[in-house]
């Protein structure tokens, strides 16, 4: 009796680890991305220069990306991110 309360208050445990692993993982990575798209933002300025096309195609890649995102954590398999102009 006392194995089976042990594995289950185990298994309690290990969930419970997994959870602050995630949080502790995602939260900066979480924010490194959105730094990330704020500082695409800056490209926006008079210093640069830009085609509507450009803009589409960044934009739809970021896009892209969060769909990916979300069908990973659905379950699904996720396809190339990758970007090139």
């Amino acid at each position: 009796m006392a194995e089976k309360s042990k594995a289950s208050s185990k298994g309690i445990m290990s969930k419970e680890v997994k959870a602050a692993n995630f949080i502790r993982v995602a939260t900066p990575r979480i924010e490194k991305a959105l730094k990330c798209i704020h500082l695409l933002g800056n490209c926006a300025g008079a210093a640069y220069s830009y085609t509507d096309g450009q803009v589409t195609k960044m934009t739809g890649a970021l896009r892209k990306a969060v769909v990916d995102l979300e069908s990973r954590f659905a379950g699904k398999k996720d396809s190339d991110t990758g970007f090139n102009w």
